[in-house]
């Protein structure tokens, strides 16, 4: 019965937003704790997905010594290897994970659980508002493509892959487009 009806493509990009630099750090000066900041650098500079890798991540991933992060990922350990992947302690994700070991000790995850019970959503809308910046659409979403564009232009694609947990093909459907800093570069060429 549906067999000629074709399906429907999930890819839009008009709702891709590249959050930069700047505004990410526009949006830590208007974290209401130190939980939010952590949150947001996860997701913005360590590329985790949220809440489904960022909920489950605990202390005792984080090789503070060797600078490495295994990330456990729900969404695809049912491929074959792919239940997680490590990733670097970047410079920034690292100074954000040692301010929340020390101001909001939890034995066990890096957030604590309570936090994923309220709307992280609207939560982090205020943020964007009082960080002065407009509310991007797919909010969460956006801060691992905007890690995902900046891992590509840095790495060979193969590295960034394995970090971010995706194949080239569901980067280049998904996260990577040409943002304005590319274009700022090649103007100066």
């Amino acid at each position: 019965m549906f067999s000629k009806v074709k399906k429907g493509s999930t890819i839009n990009k008009k709702r891709e937003h590249f959050i930069s630099r700047e505004d990410y750090q526009k949006l830590l000066n208007a974290c209401p704790g130190q939980t939010w900041r952590t949150l947001i650098t996860l997701c913005r500079i360590g590329g985790l997905r949220n809440p489904s890798e960022t909920s489950i991540l605990k202390w005792e991933d984080i090789n503070w010594e060797n600078g490495r992060v295994t990330v456990h990922s729900p969404k695809t350990e049912h491929h074959k290897n792919k239940g997680s992947r490590i990733i670097p302690l970047f410079r920034e994700l690292r100074e954000e994970l040692e301010k929340q070991r020390i101001e909001l000790p939890d034995p066990e995850f890096v957030i604590n659980n309570k936090f994923f019970k309220s709307n992280n959503r609207n939560q982090l809308k205020k943020i964007i508002e009082n960080a002065k910046l407009e509310v991007w659409p797919r909010i969460f979403h956006n801060f691992r493509g905007s890690r995902s564009n900046e891992l590509f232009s840095e790495f060979p694609a193969h590295v960034a892959s394995e970090w971010l947990g995706q194949s080239l093909k569901v980067a280049q459907e998904h996260y990577l487009h040409a943002i304005d800093d590319y274009f700022d570069v090649a103007n100066k060429e």
